[in-house]
């Protein structure tokens, strides 16, 4: 009985314990997992150059330094590039109001010139347009996203303080990562079989979510942004980022961002720039997406498109920036845990 009694006074202990941790490291909750990630990505650039230098310690300094160079500077040149575009966006629009009214009268003007062909009144044209307000629109999404930008431009000690911690962990990770491993699988009540079947699902679709999301939002990103600059389009490394953003939607996608810019050229009268847009965006940013994302992310993940979307969305809404990565990785983890319990409950497969 003192046991029994002893076991779950302990059991209590580390409940009580492990939620006051849990608070305790709430706020770095994504930093770490984006480190234990990365620490699994970079795993083999660690190896190597432990191979070269002969000591741990180096190597993990030096495979931090690399992830440093490649991936956390460009993020911060890129987002203050962008936020400055952006505020300048929402300042041109604030101070020029003709802008979008003599964009909404050509607009206007063509919509009517296109639906003459269809028979489409220009009373019911006027009336759309009107019922719109496209002026109060524009400033609505331009001051929100530039809102945006400058918090998280403003919160920059923060970030900065993030990504120490990020690098402090990663560095810690490469060196006793594998340790940390052994100890949760082995404190873990699950057999052998569902822990390596958790992981597994967890690595996979991390990789999936980068190759598959982040490497083809990229490259979607730059290319749009590269055929913004060419085109004279302003603010390109803003709208390069917006679409890297919008890539992971499925079906839609970038186009979120160039088909209505696309649109905006032909109104303008600015009809073979508008061509060369709707090409590069449906033939080249497509086509590089139909042709290298399958084989970037291959048979990574088999979690349904839908449960994709939801879950990048809801990471979004939830967890800022990083939950695009973040939520399809724990509507993957979820999705594995249902698959552990039919098996085991419902199947009686023991």
């Amino acid at each position: 009985m003192k046991h029994k009694t002893n076991n779950y006074f302990l059991i209590a202990i580390a409940i009580v314990s492990g939620l006051a941790v849990f608070k305790m490291f709430s706020p770095f909750i994504i930093t770490l997992l984006i480190s234990f990630i990365l620490w699994q990505l970079f795993k083999k650039c660690f190896e190597f150059f432990k191979k070269v230098v002969k000591n741990a310690q180096i190597a993990s300094f030096l495979t931090c330094i690399l992830i440093a160079l490649i991936v956390i500077i460009p993020i911060f040149i890129i987002g203050s590039i962008a936020s400055k575009e952006a505020l300048d966006i929402y300042g041109n629009i604030s101070n020029n109001p003709s802008i979008v009214v003599g964009f909404e009268d050509k607009m206007k003007l063509w919509v009517v010139q296109q639906g003459n062909h269809f028979g489409l009144e220009e009373a019911k044209v006027n009336d759309y347009f009107t019922s719109i307000n496209l002026n109060e629109v524009t400033n609505q999404v331009a001051g929100v996203t530039a809102g945006i930008l400058q918090q998280v431009y403003t919160q920059l000690s923060w970030f900065i303080f993030l990504v120490f911690v990020m690098i402090f962990t990663l560095y810690y990770f490469f060196l006793d990562g594998e340790k940390f491993l052994r100890y949760l699988f082995r404190i873990s009540p699950l057999p052998q079989r569902d822990d390596n079947t958790l992981f597994e699902r967890f690595m996979s679709m991390s990789r999936a979510t980068l190759r598959g999301s982040v490497i083809m939002g990229i490259i979607q990103g730059v290319l749009g942004g590269v055929a913004f600059f060419f085109l004279g389009i302003g603010s390109p490394v803003f709208w390069g980022l917006m679409m890297t953003f919008f890539s992971v939607i499925p079906l839609v996608g970038s186009a979120i961002i160039w088909l209505p810019m696309a649109i905006w050229l032909f109104v303008t009268g600015q009809v073979m720039s508008g061509l060369i847009l709707v090409f590069v965006g449906t033939f080249v940013m497509g086509g590089f997406d139909n042709f290298l994302r399958p084989r970037l992310v291959g048979k990574n993940t088999a979690i349904h498109p839908v449960l994709i979307l939801l879950g990048t969305l809801g990471g979004i809404v939830e967890f800022g920036a990083m939950g695009f990565i973040v939520g399809p990785i724990i509507i993957s983890i979820f999705v594995t845990i249902l698959e552990i319990f039919e098996k085991k409950i419902i199947q009686g497969d023991n």
